[in-house]
């Protein structure tokens, strides 16, 4: 593993770490996302870490302490704004808040445990937030507020008998069932695309990572949601010269209007797309006090120091 003593957190998340050959994808047929209450997913990550080839996907929580809520405080007074306020003050803080993944201290498993945190999977990241908030409080209840789309009675969790409070337990978390190596993906293309005079027939995606939260959520990113979403989980043409091994963010919209030509070869990538968003779906589900219309309603996690440690009542969407 590259070691890189000079990262400081204003530079992010560095390019790839350099190694040997990438190990073969996993055909996207045989990956297998089994969903299962939060509840029961326990101190669980849904991807995990791979560390000198053995999946590690269980943490340990440290205990908790004053000084942790008020370095998390700190840290979230940072005059960034939006996602990239929330990534880089979850890169600091959950090397303290995490004690170990897979029994191996976080310092063992990178000489600067951020970049490890860059590089876990978002759905991971996602699910360690949850497991803060969850041991912190003893229980999963939180206070969500929202307005029905149908009647457009705004819905406000009181904790009492008609407006009780949600339970986090029962948010949906998808699960790799088998994963031998780190997942990368590769998906066939019936008719495949021509790019630097090469017919490309395969690509391999990969699940998000967590240092493209930032990137992922910036409007002014100038990519559109669906170009945004597949060129940040595209990892590489592995039966090309040209993009075998690229580096840095190179799928661009040359490349996706070539892919999207084919309406087969779209729907496969689109339908890939599922298996590789492991993870909470971080939002749930809500029931109108007045028409009983269903829908789904976002966790505020967001707000980092009153999702964790504020009180349940006044955590709002």
């Amino acid at each position: 593993m590259t070691k890189d003593n000079n990262s400081t957190d204003s530079a992010g998340f560095a390019p790839e770490t350099p190694s040997a050959p990438q190990v073969t994808g996993i055909a996207i047929e045989d990956a297998v996302l089994t969903t299962v209450p939060f509840s029961e997913l326990g101190e669980t990550l849904p991807t995990g870490v791979f560390h000198e080839g053995q999946r590690l996907h269980s943490y340990t929580l440290a205990p908790f302490t004053g000084d942790l809520e008020v370095m998390l405080e700190e840290l979230f007074q940072s005059k960034k704004q939006g996602a990239d306020k929330v990534y880089s003050t979850l890169r600091q803080f959950l090397p303290t808040a995490i004690r170990d993944i897979g029994g191996i201290s976080l310092h063992k498993l990178d000489s600067d445990p951020r970049r490890l945190i860059d590089r876990m999977d978002l759905g991971d990241v996602f699910s360690m937030v949850l497991g803060l908030r969850c041991a912190y409080h003893g229980k999963g209840d939180i206070a969500i507020s929202g307005q029905c789309p149908n009647c457009n009675t705004r819905n406000a969790d009181q904790g009492d008998y008609n407006q009780p409070y949600h339970d986090l337990g029962t948010v949906d978390v998808k699960c790799y069932q088998h994963l031998p190596q780190e997942p990368l993906f590769d998906i066939v293309l019936e008719d495949g695309f021509t790019v630097t005079g090469e017919h490309i027939t395969k690509v391999r995606m990969r699940p998000l990572k967590f240092y493209q939260l930032k990137t992922m959520g910036d409007p002014n990113s100038g990519k559109f949601p669906n170009l945004n979403m597949i060129s940040a989980m595209m990892h590489s043409f592995p039966e090309s010269q040209s993009y075998q091994s690229p580096k840095g963010d190179f799928f661009d919209k040359k490349l996706y209007s070539r892919l999207i030509n084919s309406p087969r070869d779209k729907k496969a990538v689109f339908d890939a797309m599922e298996k590789l968003q492991p993870g909470p779906v971080m939002q749930i589900d809500m029931d109108c006090i007045n028409c009983s219309y269903q829908w789904k309603e976002g966790i505020p996690w967001g707000q980092l120091p009153s999702f964790l440690y504020g009180p349940i009542s006044p955590v709002r969407s």
